[in-house]
């Protein structure tokens, strides 16, 4: 398997305990769980969506400043 994979599992290895122990305090302490998840889940789109915005502008700035050197 080559070592970009292997980190990629081990992320997610690494995320999945984690929300999973924080679903179960949670659990125990008497929230529902599901209610939890639902906002974990936002909260991790909203992560993402912000990241890939500053990925597509950062792109076309390059490009831009490609585009006016040559």
């Amino acid at each position: 398997m080559p070592a970009i994979a292997q980190e990629r599992v081990r992320w997610l290895l690494v995320a999945t305990f984690f929300v999973s122990a924080t679903l179960a305090v949670l659990a125990a302490a008497g929230i529902d769980p599901r209610i939890e998840r639902l906002v974990l889940s936002l909260a991790l789109a909203v992560v993402v969506a912000r990241a890939r915005r500053q990925i597509d502008h950062r792109r076309r700035r390059a490009v831009l400043t490609l585009d006016t050197k040559a």
